[in-house]
């Protein structure tokens, strides 16, 4: 698609209101260059852009209430999209905000533009109290970092983020003046304006055929017993299909990692069992590899360190690269799968998803994480996503709905909590025809808990299961790993009661439908009248 000039000067018509400003340059070149939505939580440094945005545009602009909602909210979207979508954010202070998910984006190689305004040029020197060094806020989370020169070339600024942000899959954070955004400047001219929207990304590399022989020659050892660790793209179906097949024909066993960015499941896709957390447990898991193979991803580390346990979990273990997380893992799967093309292909190793969840639970059981993840699974709806955060469910639910609907699911990559709404807010908003399910805990819920407010706003079609187990599990969990038997100051650290969160009234305080209950059959009525119904709905399901 080109864009018609309006004049036979070759450049858009003026706006009757207003002069073109730098701001109103650098929101067309982003909406030219493919960027559909931004998610905003602006200041007085940003109202230059939100002059802009004010403008009839392409851009679909959701208001957040916290700077982690924009920044998880724009991670969610690329990892159903694929595409960056733009925040807006105040400010150092406002960025450092937003860090956590922006964390967790980089860690999930999810493309993202972080727009961060900056006082005017000229007030910088006079360090007022807002004034940080933005540049170093930004750096560890981002995998770009730029500063706009001029409004006559914030188009091109953006233009590099974007650009950046898609190339290397990963966050970009371009930080622009106030006073560059609300200067005058001639408005973008068509051709240039086409010239964007032609751009595409160069593929992935395709990795080396000598890793590839490699690989191979060690498969075809009568001794091999090949454990496969794979990652970000390699999770692909595609991937999947193909490696179930190569682990048919050389006896072998594949794992995902821990975390995955996304992973789709159901249906008649292959399933392959997580890596475990516990690094005692994925040791175990991986000691018998013989290769270990490396597809997407790199070596695998432990979450923490322990003292009694290493923090490489294949150490000691022979390890061959297929494909690095910068290559195409399909390409080297098709390579390898050729190499082998002689061997027999035998019975599947992995589950291969065949029918509809089959409940053996009663409505009269009471609640915990493993009942929860099982009604959850039970219950959704086909084609649905599905974002956890917490790990009081997280197993049973893929346990329970690897023969399930298909369903795409999204969990923390960075390990940063906090992300589980925002994810489920984006990826609502990349895909309004699917209904999202956020399993999400209710300590982890607090840090972006204002995410019900935009959801509401947004009228998306999303069911929250909030986990109202009163406690910060996980670190229950880590003190008794310690050898510590709790007492009263350790309860008090780890636990949410004292008061306890009144959920119901939190939700409906933000504008959401909510319900509690106590029991199987209360949370499946409950989940299939909140999945039956548009727009964003909460059932706290009370554990114990």
């Amino acid at each position: 698609m080109t864009i018609e000039a309006a004049t036979s000067t070759g450049t858009a018509p003026e706006s009757p209101t207003r002069n073109y400003s730098g701001a109103d340059r650098l929101i067309d070149a982003a909406g030219a260059h493919g960027v559909e939505l931004c998610l905003a939580n602006p200041g007085t440094t940003e109202m230059g852009l939100v002059a802009a945005l004010d403008r009839e545009t392409a851009l679909r602009t959701c208001l957040v209430l916290f700077e982690g909602v924009a920044t998880g909210a724009a991670d969610g979207y690329a990892r159903i999209t694929g595409k960056p979508a733009m925040t807006i954010l105040h400010l150092g202070p406002g960025l450092a905000y937003g860090l956590p998910n922006m964390h967790n984006a980089h860690r999930a190689r999810s493309p993202m533009l972080t727009v961060v305004g900056d006082h005017t040029t000229d007030h910088l020197p006079f360090d007022s109290p807002l004034t940080t060094d933005i540049e170093m806020l930004a750096r560890p989370m981002s995998g770009w970092v730029g500063r706009s020169r001029s409004a006559e070339t914030s188009d091109q600024s953006v233009v590099d983020g974007i650009r950046a942000a898609i190339q290397h899959r990963d966050v970009a954070t371009l930080i622009v003046p106030s006073d560059h955004q609300t200067d005058v400047t001639q408005r973008i001219s068509v051709e240039d304006l086409n010239g964007y929207q032609g751009w595409q990304a160069h593929p992935c590399s395709r990795p080396a055929d000598s890793a590839v022989e490699a690989v191979a020659t060690s498969l075809r050892a009568n001794d091999a017993r090949p454990v496969f660790l794979i990652g970000g793209d390699a999770l692909e179906t595609r991937c999947r299909t193909i490696l179930d097949r190569i682990c048919r024909r050389t006896g072998g066993r594949a794992f995902t990692g821990t975390t995955a960015a996304r992973l789709d499941r159901g249906g008649d896709r292959p399933e392959f069992g997580r890596l475990p957390y516990f690094p005692e447990d994925a040791v175990a898991a991986l000691s018998s590899a013989a290769p270990l193979v490396l597809v997407g991803t790199k070596s695998p580390v432990a979450f923490f360190g322990y003292r009694e346990h290493p923090s490489a979990l294949a150490e000691g273990v022979a390890t061959l690269t297929l494909s690095t997380d910068e290559e195409d893992s399909y390409a080297a799967l098709v390579a390898l799968d050729e190499e082998l093309s002689g061997l027999p292909v035998g019975a599947s190793t992995a589950t291969v998803s065949v029918g509809g969840q089959t409940a053996a639970l009663s409505d009269e059981q009471g609640l915990d994480g493993w009942t929860i993840g099982s009604v959850a699974a039970e219950t959704m709806p086909e084609d649905a996503i599905v974002s956890i955060e917490g790990g009081t469910v997280g197993h049973s639910f893929f346990a329970a709905s690897q023969n399930g609907p298909r369903h795409s699911v999204l969990t923390n990559t960075g390990g940063a909590i906090g992300q589980g709404l925002p994810v489920a807010f984006g990826a609502s908003l990349a895909a309004p025809r699917r209904r999202v399910v956020a399993i999400q805990s209710d300590g982890s819920a607090q840090y972006t808990v204002q995410t019900l407010w935009s959801m509401a706003r947004e009228g998306t079609d999303i069911t929250v299961v909030l986990v109202s187990n009163r406690k910060y599990g996980i670190l229950n969990t880590e003190l008794q790993r310690l050898g510590h038997t709790s007492g009263d100051l350790a309860n008090s650290l780890t636990s949410l009661t004292n008061p306890s969160l009144d959920w119901c009234a939190t939700a409906r305080g933000y504008g959401v439908p909510s319900s509690q209950v106590h029991s199987v059959g209360e949370l499946r009525a409950a989940l299939r009248r909140a999945h039956a119904v548009p727009g964003p709905t909460l059932v706290e399901a009370v554990v114990g």
